[in-house]
């Protein structure tokens, strides 16, 4: 039994990794028209967006629209550091076709390199668009897992000004809450089952 349990949860790991590999691990984008202005981040500049499924797959001239406001300003110090949200995202291809959108959830953002970056991660969730489908099921949620913002006028401290720069932007799609509860369950039940 105990051998069969293992066989078993050694497919169930294959199967799932290698359905994995045919979805979005990343979307990309570099060199961003950014600025901040009045208690608002906006990226909105066009781009080759970088879409990797496997492989690498470039989308030129694709327009990238992304905007979050300042609800926190945790700056202490002269170390600027920053909470954002209630805001949203849409990447469109040069056809006018959404390709994804959704909300920004929430990003933090602070201060280095002396002041001349902000760099920073957070939550985006994924609504829409004709790459949704190439997302897998239950990832519906996208963790902004690095984003950089080239400051000018640089250094900064605060929030209190308006600045512009360039952004470096990645989401990687990961498993919303209730897909991790479900797995969390499934684990349960099979160590309940292999201790009865």
């Amino acid at each position: 039994m105990k051998k069969s349990m293992m066989v078993f949860t050694a497919i169930v790991l294959l199967v799932a990794g290698g359905a994995q590999a045919a979805f979005i691990t990343a979307v990309s984008g570099a060199d961003i028209n950014t600025s901040f202005s009045s208690g608002v981040l906006t990226l909105s500049d066009t781009i080759e967006l970088v879409v990797t499924k496997g492989t690498q797959v470039s989308y030129n001239n694709t327009t990238f629209s992304f905007s979050a406001e300042l609800l926190a300003d945790n700056s202490v110090g002269g170390q600027a550091s920053g909470v954002f949200g209630n805001g949203a995202f849409t990447i469109t291809a040069s056809d006018s076709t959404v390709l994804l959108s959704g909300q920004v959830q929430q990003i933090t953002l602070e201060g280095i390199g002396g002041g001349t970056l902000l760099g920073g991660a957070g939550v985006v969730s994924i609504d829409a668009g004709s790459l949704l489908a190439d997302i897998a099921p239950g990832y519906t949620q996208g963790e902004v897992v690095a984003i950089t913002f080239q400051i000018s006028p640089g250094p900064i401290a605060d929030f209190s000004g308006d600045y512009t720069g360039r952004t470096n932007l990645t989401i990687v799609p990961i498993p919303e809450p209730a897909t991790m509860t479900l797995l969390g369950v499934g684990v349960a039940a099979l160590m309940r089952r292999k201790r009865g």
